[in-house]
């Protein structure tokens, strides 16, 4: 087998897969539903909390792409990191 074709068995994808709910992952759904919660508490309407929905589809569109998506986000927006040092 050449090196330029490499194989993925079924089983590893699904070892390496996150846990998912509604075709999101869980991170990514605790963080629109936390988005749209506090949205509801600020304006105390009902309709604000439709900003579930939008939050939701792009969430949902970027895990057709990438299932990592949401930890690779989460991670380049990390804040307070510290340098290495001894």
């Amino acid at each position: 087998m050449p090196m330029s074709e490499v194989q993925a068995h079924p089983l590893f994808t699904g070892l390496t897969r996150p846990a998912m709910i509604f075709g999101v992952t869980v991170d990514y759904l605790s963080f629109s539903a936390m988005v749209a919660m506090c949205a509801f508490i600020m304006t105390s309407s009902v309709f604000a909390a439709l900003i579930f929905i939008p939050l939701h589809v792009v969430g949902w569109i970027g895990c057709q792409f990438d299932l990592h998506i949401g930890r690779c986000l989460s991670s380049a927006c990390t804040f307070g990191t510290l340098p290495h040092t001894r």
